[in-house]
């Protein structure tokens, strides 16, 4: 798909329980997700986890295997954009 054009974003699903409810969210970042479920776990929510827009369910022990995701550039950016100089001129 070329830089710049519009797709459906994908989503991470952040689930989890507690004696009175069940709760489900969804982010468009991992790293989002990520603070989440933690937030959820601290908050003494149990049956926590989080689901990858490839369908991959991962449990809290399987939670830094999501914050090697987080910390990669976004692949929804281009480099170009990134890249891109305004010249000195104002042009």
């Amino acid at each position: 798909m070329p830089c710049g054009a519009k797709a459906k974003q994908l989503k991470f699903l952040v689930s989890g329980s507690n004696q009175f409810s069940r709760i489900n969210v969804s982010h468009a970042a991992a790293a989002e997700a990520l603070k989440n479920a933690k937030e959820l776990l601290a908050r003494g929510y149990v049956d926590v986890k989080i689901c990858t827009p490839r369908g991959q369910i991962l449990v809290p022990d399987d939670f830094e295997q999501l914050e090697k995701i987080a910390k990669r550039p976004d692949p929804g950016t281009c480099e170009a954009d990134d890249d891109r100089k305004v010249p000195e001129d104002g042009r």
